[in-house]
C-alpha cells in the first residue's frame, strides 16, 4: 500500500457497474461440494484446549538453585528459588513459573540486531534481573528442571498463581495472542516440540515487560525468523531482536505446518454489508501428523461450523475478537506429510465490508487478506480460487481472476470468478459504478471503475458548491489511459505480466491505495482534478502522491503480486520497487527530467530529514529490518520512510550504476526481466534478487572482481550507509582540447565502503551529460587532469549527484 498522510481521515467507500467481462464459463474448474451430515461443533470445545485454557502453576514444586536454560543466544539463570510446574496436559508439561533469584542475558549474533536491541538498552546487549519469571514451553525444559531439582518445596502458591495468570492476561488482551492454541499443537503430538517463552517484568525500561521466545515454526511477530526479543506495554507491543537459531531444528518442526492449494468461496453481501459465507480449503501437510491447523481469519467474521472433508463436524478454535481470536481447526486424525484435505469453514461478520448508502461499499483495509480462512504464508504462498459473490441487485462484484459468468437476473447479483494459476491473494470490490474499458499496447486488458454516487463524506463539500462537481466518473477515461501507459512502461522495463487484465476501481477512502492480483483500489481522491485536491488541502505535504499512486498501485501487478515476498525482510522488494518503477512513469510521461529529479529529491528528504522523535530514517537500521523499524524510540513512520522510500533509492542507484551511453539502461531491464520470469508466482528473497542482479550485471558494476554486489547490498541494503561528496574543477584549454582538473573526495564511510560515483559536466544552457564513473573505496581523495577532447561549448563545472545517482548526504 502507499499510504499518504492528510488533513483529515476518511474510511469510506466504492461502487461499480453492472457490465459483465471477460465471460469464461467453459474454463470453470470443478468445485469440491462439502455437506454437513451433523450440527456444528461449538467453538474452543476441545477438552484439551480447555484445560490448556485454564491451566496454572499448581504442579509438582521445588527448589533449584544454580541452573542455566540456554536457548540459543539467550540464556536464563535461576540463581535460587523454587519452580512450580504446571500439570500435564496429555502428557506434556506446558509451563513452570520461578519465584526467586534470577538473570537474563542476550546477545544477538549480527550487528544488525545487536544495534536494534541497543536503542532499547543502549548497549549491544540485555542483562536483566528478575525475581518472578514466566515460562511456557513443549520442549524439554520440565525435564531440565526437575534434574536441577535440590528438594522439594510447598505446593500451590498464590504469588505462583498470580505470575501465571499475568502472562494469560498478557497473552489475551494485550498481545492478543492465542498462545493456548500454538501450544495444543504440540501437545497434540506424541512427540517434544519445540516451542520456549520466556516472560519477566524489566527493570530500568519504563514498566516494560519482556518476552523471549524461540519457536522453530516462526516467531509470533518476526516469522520466518525463529528467535524473538519482544517488550509490551498496556498500549503496545514491539520486537527489539529477532533472528535465526545458530543449530536449525528438526525438520519436522520447522515452518508452515501447511501449504494452501486450492480455495473455494462461496460470498453473500447484504445491503448493510454483512458478510456471509463458506469457504472450503484445501490444503498439503508440510509437517508429519498434522493435527491442529492454524488459519488466517479476520477477528470480526465469526465462525459457525467447521467440517472435514466427508461433511463430519469438526473441533475447531476462535475466541471472542477482542481477546486472542485466531482461528485453528483440530483436524479427525492426523495428517500425514504431503497429503491433501479440503476443509470447509462457515463464518459472518458486519464489520468487514462498511455500507455508506447509494450503492457505496467499502471493503476495510485491515480484513482484504483475512476476508477467508487462509494459511500463514502471507504474500509468500499462492493458491488457486474459485469464487462466487451474491450481491444486492444493482451492484456489481469486481474480484481477482476472470469474471466466468455474471447474472443479475435474480433476487440477487450473481458473479463467479477464478484464476488461471496460482495468486498470493484474492480480493473484490462491490458498488454501483459505471466502468470504462481499454487495452495496453502489450495486450492487456484494462478495466476502471468508479462510483456513481460520491461517498457520503464528500458529500457535504459537494453540497456547499464552493468545489463544484465531485463526480468521480469523469476521471474514468483518463484512469484507463494511465493505466495503460503505466503497464506499456513496465512491461518493457519489468517484463509481461501473467495476467490478461487489471482492474482499477474507486475504493472511498481517501488517503491510501492498495492493489492486489488483477485488481487495484485507488482512493477516491485520486479521481479529482488538482483544482479540487488543493481546496481540500491536499497537495500541501505532497503533490507527488496524487500523480503517482496509480502508476506505483499498477506496479504492484509486478512486485507483491507477480514476484511475492519471502518475508518482512523482503517486503522492501514490493514497496520499494513499486516506489520506483513510480519514477519511470514520470521519466517516461514528462517533457523533462524536472518531475522525475523533483521526485527522487522528495525521496532523500524523506530518508534523510529527522522525525517528530529527532531519529533520520537511515540511521534507525537496514531496510530488511522492515516493520520492526518503527518503535518508541525511532518513531512510527520510520517505516514507510525506509521500506518505501530508501527501497526505491537503491533501485534508483542500481538503475544510475549500470546505465551507460552505449547500453543506456538494458543491461538493468535484463535482469529486472530475468527476476520477474524466474520468480513468477514465487516469494523471493533479497539473496534471490542479488543473485540474479549478479548473473548479467554490467563490467563496471565488478568492482570487487568477484561478479558479486556485496559492496553495494552491504551498504545500502544491509546497512545504514550514507557518505559525503565534494567536488571541484577547474577547465584549461590547449588549442581546440579541453581539459578538467578535478578533486573528489569522498568522506564518511568506512575503510571498505566501495562506490562508483557519476559525474557529469555542466555546459551551460541547462545541458548537463554524464561524463565517467569514478570508483571511490573508503575515505579518500581523487586529484587528476582528464582531457575531454573538444566541448560543444564552455564549461561551467563537474558535478556529482546530478540525478540523485548516490545516495549521500549531499
Amino acid at each position: 500500500m502507499l499510504s499518504f498522510k492528510t488533513l483529515f481521515a476518511v474510511l469510506c467507500l466504492l461502487g461499480l457497474s453492472a457490465t459483465p467481462a471477460l465471460i469464461r464459463a467453459d474454463t470453470m474448474h470443478p468445485v469440491p461440494e462439502i455437506k454437513p451430515i451433523a450440527g456444528a461443533r461449538p467453538a474452543n470445545s476441545s477438552p484439551n484446549y480447555q484445560t490448556l485454557r485454564s491451566i496454572s502453576a499448581d504442579g509438582d514444586a521445588f527448589n533449584v538453585e544454580g541452573v542455566t536454560l540456554k536457548r540459543d543466544a539467550g540464556e536464563l539463570t535461576l540463581r535460587k528459588g523454587t519452580v512450580y510446574l504446571y500439570p500435564p496436559v496429555n502428557g506434556h508439561i506446558t509451563g513452570a513459573v520461578f519465584l526467586g533469584e534470577g538473570s537474563f542475558h542476550l546477545l544477538p549474533p549480527t550487528a544488525a540486531e545487536q544495534k536494534s536491541l541497543s536503542r532499547l538498552t543502549k548497549s549491544n546487549d540485555m542483562n536483566q534481573d528478575f525475581y518472578s519469571l514466566v515460562l511456557r514451553f513443549t520442549d524439554s525444559t520440565a525435564e531440565e528442571l526437575r534434574k536441577a531439582a535440590t528438594g522439594a518445596a510447598a505446593g500451590r502458591n498464590s504469588t505462583a498463581d498470580g505470575a501465571a495468570a499475568g502472562l494469560v492476561k498478557a497473552f489475551r488482551k494485550k498481545i492478543n495472542l492465542n498462545l493456548d492454541a500454538r501450544i495444543l499443537q504440540d501437545v497434540l503430538s506424541d512427540k517434544p516440540g519445540g516451542l520456549f517463552l520466556a516472560s519477566f517484568k524489566g527493570s530500568g525500561l519504563f514498566g516494560r515487560s519482556i518476552l523471549y521466545m524461540v519457536d522453530p515454526q516462526g516467531a509470533p511477530a518476526a516469522s520466518p525468523e525463529q528467535v524473538e526479543l519482544a517488550t509490551y506495554t498496556n498500549t503496545d507491543f514491539e520486537v527489539w531482536a529477532a533472528f535465526d537459531p545458530a543449530t536449525p531444528p528438526e525438520p519436522r518442526l520447522y515452518g508452515n505446518q501447511i501449504h494452501v492449494t486450492d480455495q473455494t468461496l462461496d460470498v453473500t453481501i447484504d445491503k448493510t454489508g454483512k458478510l456471509s459465507a463458506s469457504a472450503i480449503t484445501t490444503f498439503t501437510a508440510q509437517h508429519e501428523k498434522v493435527l491442529l491447523v492454524p488459519l488466517n481469519l479476520h477477528r470480526k467474521l465469526r465462525v459457525s461450523g467447521v467440517y472435514g472433508p466427508t461433511g463430519v463436524p469438526l473441533d475447531f478454535i476462535q475466541e471472542g475478537p477482542e481477546d486472542d481470536p485466531q482461528f485453528s481447526i483440530q483436524l479427525a486424525e492426523p495428517l500425514a506429510q504431503g497429503k491433501s484435505i479440503s476443509i470447509r469453514t462457515d463464518y459472518s461478520g458486519k464489520d468487514v465490508v462498511y455500507s455508506e448508502g447509494e450503492g457505496n461499499y467499502y471493503p476495510a483495509g485491515d480484513a482484504r487478506e483475512s476476508w477467508y480462512p487462509n494459511g500463514s504464508e502471507g504474500l509468500g504462498g499462492y493458491s488457486n480460487f474459485h469464487m462466487t459473490f451474491h450481491v444486492p441487485k444493482g451492484v456489481v462484484a469486481v474480484a481477482t481472476g476472470e469474471r466466468v459468468s455474471a447474472d443479475d437476473k435474480g433476487a440477487s447479483a450473481v458473479s463467479v470468478w477464478q484464476t488461471d494459476a496460482p495468486i498470493a491473494v484474492a480480493g473484490f470490490n462491490l458498488g454501483e459504478f459505471k466502468e470504462v474499458d481499454s487495452k495496453s499496447a502489450t495486450g492487456v486488458g484494462i478495466e476502471a471503475y468508479a462510483n456513481n454516487s460520491i461517498p457520503e463524506w464528500a458529500k457535504r463539500f459537494e453540497k456547499s458548491g464552493i468545489l463544484g462537481s465531485m463526480s468521480t466518473t469523469v476521471a474514468l477515461k483518463q484512469t484507463v489511459q494511465q493505466a495503460d501507459t503505466a503497464v506499456d512502461i513496465y512491461t518493457n522495463f519489468f517484463g509481461p505480466l501473467p495476467y490478461n487484465h487489471v482492474a482499477l476501481t474507486q475504493q472511498t477512502a481517501c488517503n491510501y491505495g492498495q492493489s492486489w492480483p488483477m485488481l487495484v483500489y485507488l482512493p477516491t481522491c485520486a479521481f479529482w482534478d488538482t483544482t479540487i485536491l488543493e481546496d481540500l488541502g491536499l497537495l500541501q505535504s505532497d503533490r507527488t502522491y496524487w500523480t503517482t499512486v496509480l502508476p506505483h498501485e499498477v506496479a504492484h501487478q509486478w512486485w507483491g503480486q507477480t514476484v511475492g515476498f519471502s518475508s518482512y525482510r523482503d517486503q522492501w522488494m514490493s514497496e520499494g520497487f513499486a516506489n520506483f518503477s513510480a519514477s519511470l512513469y514520470l521519466l517516461y510521461t514528462e517533457p523533462d527530467m524536472k518531475s522525475y529529479r523533483e521526485y527522487w529529491s522528495l525521496q532523500r528528504h524523506r530518508i534523510l530529514d529527522k522525525n517528530a522523535n529527532g531519529v533520520r530514517p537511515i540511521d534507525a537500521g537496514a531496510i530488511t529490518m522492515g516493520y520492526r523499524l518503527n518503535n518508541e524510540k525511532s518513531g512510527e513512520n520510520i517505516y514507510s520512510m525506509l521500506v518505501y522510500s530508501k527501497g526505491a533509492y537503491v533501485l534508483h542507484m542500481l538503475e544510475m550504476l549500470y546505465w551507460t551511453p552505449e547500453a543506456k539502461e538494458e543491461p538493468l531491464k535484463k535482469s529486472l526481466h530475468e527476476f520477474v520470469s524466474t520468480y513468477k508466482n514465487r516469494a523471493a528473497t533479497t539473496e534471490d534478487f542479488k543473485a540474479t542482479l549478479e548473473r548479467s550485471m554490467p563490467r563496471q558494476m565488478d568492482i570487487d572482481g568477484n561478479k558479486r554486489l556485496d559492496w553495494f547490498f552491504n551498504a545500502y541494503v544491509y546497512g545504514t550507509a550514507l557518505p559525503h561528496y565534494d567536488i571541484s574543477s577547474e577547465f584549461t584549454k590547449n588549442g581546440d582540447a579541453d581539459a578538467v582538473h578535478l578533486k573528489l573526495t569522498q568522506s564518511n564511510v568506512t575503510d571498505d565502503f566501495h562506490m562508483l560515483v557519476p559525474v557529469y559536466i555542466d555546459l551551460g544552457n541547462g545541458k548537463i551529460s554524464r561524463l565517467f564513473n569514478v570508483s571511490m573505496k573508503g575515505n579518500k581523495t581523487l586529484d587528476t587532469t582528464v582531457k575531454l577532447g573538444k566541448l560543444p561549448s564552455p564549461a561551467k563545472r563537474l558535478l556529482v549527484n546530478y540525478n540523485y545517482d548516490v545516495l549521500s548526504d549531499n
